[in-house]
């Protein structure tokens, strides 16, 4: 039985890209930025009506991005565009997590208050409505008051 047009182009992108690395994560967000940056110096382009440095130099920095995305899906060194993506990876992780965090202490501030340990700067968390206080720092054991 004899493959039609698309068949045959499937298997060979997929021979082609057999031992290559893909679209990782990484290359994900260059492309997506670079195309973020083309877009933005198209509109610059057209509302400014000439040709200005930053538009110019938005479009190379999206040309560079892009050739660098499409590098890294075609490598056949794989390992080290892992380890590559891997420390991409850890980087969005530390971000994202510093965000929840701090999204996930606001939601706390209704039902608690925070004081901060004089001595060593440890965090300690204190139902509200409970008046005037006296903590003890699990850390270093000092003692100081605060109303919740």
């Amino acid at each position: 039985m004899k493959k039609s047009l698309r068949e045959r182009f499937q298997e060979n992108v997929g021979t082609f890209m057999y031992g290559r690395n893909g679209m990782d994560q990484l290359s994900q967000f260059l492309l997506y930025l670079s195309l973020f940056f083309l877009i933005v110096s198209t509109i610059l382009f057209s509302v400014l009506s000439r040709n200005t440095i930053s538009a110019t130099i938005l479009q190379y920095t999206a040309i560079v991005l892009l050739v660098l995305s499409y590098s890294r899906a075609f490598s056949r060194n794989i390992v080290k565009r892992r380890n590559e993506n891997l420390q991409y990876l850890k980087i969005v992780y530390s971000i994202s997590n510093w965000f929840r965090s701090k999204r996930h202490r606001l939601e706390m501030l209704k039902n608690y208050k925070f004081f901060t340990c004089p001595d060593c700067k440890t965090t300690l968390r204190v139902p509200r409505g409970k008046g005037r206080i006296n903590l003890t720092c699990p850390r270093c054991h000092a003692k100081f008051e605060g109303k919740s």
